[in-house]
């Protein structure tokens, strides 16, 4: 399995799709969390764009092994953090594209400036290889062994 989507409009972050809710007062009081609905929007769409390229690679039901995910967040400026909106994509495609997000061995994230086209494209293709991190680096190892006393 290999596919690519597109989903037009500015990247939402995880603060922006999910709001948290103070309940009650005094010391009974506590916070929730909820998805805004602009985040219910934006995840469908998400979803829906997926899905649509499952459909054209010939994918009838989600993929069942592991999966790697590449998603390029392409921002009107650069503020923000990377990572931001990747809980929500991911999110968004479990059940379209993967069936659990746990499925995930590899996550790639990438940001960048476009203030004329904001998007996502995201990539995501099955692999049954052990992560890169463990065996495929060709790098000078480094371990660091911290012992608390």
């Amino acid at each position: 399995m290999a596919l690519r989507g597109v989903v037009l409009g500015k990247p939402l972050t995880t603060n922006g799709v999910y709001k948290i809710r103070a309940i009650g007062t005094g010391r009974k009081a506590f916070a929730t969390m909820y998805m805004s609905a602009e985040g219910k929007r934006w995840k469908e769409q998400i979803a829906k764009v997926m899905g649509e390229a499952m459909r054209a690679g010939g994918f009838k039901a989600p993929h069942e092994g592991p999966v790697e995910v590449e998603i390029c967040t392409y921002f009107p400026t650069l503020r923000g953090d990377c990572d931001g909106p990747a809980k929500p994509i991911l999110d968004a495609m479990q059940g379209v594209v993967y069936k659990n997000d746990s499925q995930i061995s590899a996550c790639f994230l990438y940001k960048y400036k476009d203030k004329d086209n904001p998007r996502i494209e995201i990539a995501v293709r099955n692999t049954a290889t052990a992560p890169v991190c463990s065996s495929g680096w060709n790098m000078p190892e480094f371990t660091l062994n911290h012992e608390v006393n």
